[in-house]
């Protein structure tokens, strides 16, 4: 199987060379190639059972809180 993963990444966005545009990407698209002797409706199925289960999938499809934690030591710490 090969997963290859696509998207049009906002530059400006995301080098600050307008901060009006947005940082990231509007879509993400992601194409399953896969050599075997099932038909294409037995690797749907899996592809759709893999959407319904996945937490990767989850993740980037439904709004998460993200919560940004920080460590700081000194060097007199160590």
């Amino acid at each position: 199987m090969k997963l290859t993963i696509a998207g049009d990444l906002n530059l400006r966005g995301f080098l600050q060379v307008d901060p009006s545009e947005k940082v990231g990407f509007d879509e993400i698209e992601y194409h399953f190639e896969v050599k075997g002797n099932g038909t294409q409706s037995d690797y749907d199925d899996i592809i759709q059972t893999v959407r319904e289960r996945s937490p990767n999938y989850h993740t980037i499809q439904d709004a998460v809180t993200l919560k940004a934690v920080s460590s700081v030591h000194t060097h007199s710490e160590t």
